[in-house]
């Protein structure tokens, strides 16, 4: 919940991440919204990994 407060509509570039980590295509997002940074990449994957996801 933390993570997607960081930007506006940014719940969307976690959820394109989170489907990728899941082995679905997901396009990265159109302008002007932003793909998560390394680090935050990183920090979602270890979130779903915490919750058995992929």
């Amino acid at each position: 919940m933390a993570m997607r407060g960081r930007k506006a509509d940014y719940a969307v570039s976690l959820i394109k991440a989170g489907v990728r980590f899941q082995g679905f295509d997901a396009d990265l997002v159109r302008t002007p919204l932003e793909d998560p940074s390394a680090a935050e990449t990183a920090a979602l994957k270890a979130l779903i990994d915490r919750i058995g996801g992929a």
